[in-house]
């Protein structure tokens, strides 16, 4: 079977997207192997995540925004509930094929809802509907007294040779979990490891028996606050510069998902005031907005890379 496909990138955080109605294979796309062939760099397409969607019939929705029927694969063939940077991407597509501005992807079954909102390929938003610190959402196999503060040590029980990398980086100010439609777990450090060092934590911490369904692990710097943040004007955007080590696909170049969990979490651990943060990756930066409402987006670019075919 032939199927189309769209190859895009966000930040250097690749994706495959398929149109399951163009395809014919909705159920045959899902597969473990399917997609592993699809993601796989050198026999396949190549990229971190696969975005399978479909256009959903609603006589309610406006004339100008298309609904879609949204899931998630990582490059390991598992499912994944959401992924930000896939999501602009997704509206820049539609932008491209259908000449909208707006669409609405809907994700877990279509039980949530995200709204993309394109102004051109550089400023693209996701709004997310309210994210979660409970244990049930994050998916915590043990009881934790508090997911903003865990304590690395006995929650984690890290491996000697973790434990030794953990050592030879600069102290860590805070490790906090939160979920923002998938579970993330952020430390937030005085220095960001190397590249190596976040790999060897990441790969370890992604699949650790704490989390029943992995974590997506982040480390994070607050680059610009002020000594007391109690004093810093909410108005004035801040800055957290981050590596994002992501379940099923490793160390990536951006996390959309990513972003906004290391930004609500710098503003929950009461580490910045600021509504507005601006989120620095390896390969591009994310505009972080928290709202009154507990909602919160993020905005960045988004490019279409080539468009091809593969057969299945």
């Amino acid at each position: 079977m032939i199927a189309a496909f769209d190859k895009m990138q966000a930040n250097g955080n690749d994706f495959v997207l398929l149109d399951l109605q163009q395809s014919h294979m909705s159920s045959s796309m899902r597969d473990r192997d399917t997609i592993m062939k699809i993601s796989d760099r050198i026999f396949g397409i190549g990229c971190d995540t696969v975005l399978l969607y479909e256009k959903l019939q609603d006589q309610q929705s406006p004339s100008d925004m298309v609904l879609l029927k949204v899931q998630f694969f990582n490059a390991d063939g598992g499912a994944t509930e959401i992924c930000g940077n896939a999501l602009r991407c997704l509206g820049l597509l539609m932008h491209m094929h259908h000449g909208i501005s707006k669409c609405v992807a809907r994700t877990k079954d279509c039980e949530q809802s995200h709204l993309v909102e394109m102004i051109n390929s550089n400023n693209i938003t996701v709004t997310e509907e309210k994210s979660s610190c409970s244990a049930e959402d994050i998916g915590f196999t043990k009881p934790i007294k508090d997911p903003l503060r865990l304590n690395v040590a006995h929650d984690l029980q890290l491996t000697e040779s973790i434990s030794e990398i953990f050592h030879a980086m600069s102290s860590c100010r805070r490790a906090a979990c939160i979920s923002v439609g998938n579970p993330h777990l952020v430390f937030f450090l005085e220095k960001l490891p190397s590249l190596e060092q976040a790999q060897a934590i990441g790969k370890q911490l992604t699949t650790h028996t704490l989390f029943k369904n992995g974590v997506n692990v982040s480390f994070a710097r607050i680059i610009d606050h002020t000594p007391s943040a109690s004093a810093m004007d909410s108005q004035t955007p801040g800055a957290i510069e981050s590596i994002t080590y992501e379940r099923g696909a490793g160390l990536t170049m951006a996390c959309g998902s990513g972003a906004s969990a290391i930004a609500l979490l710098a503003q929950l651990c009461g580490m910045m005031q600021s509504s507005t943060i601006f989120v620095h990756q390896m390969k591009g930066t994310l505009r972080v907005d928290v709202n009154c409402d507990g909602s919160y987006s993020h905005t960045g670019a988004a490019a279409h890379v080539f468009s091809g075919s593969i057969c299945l």
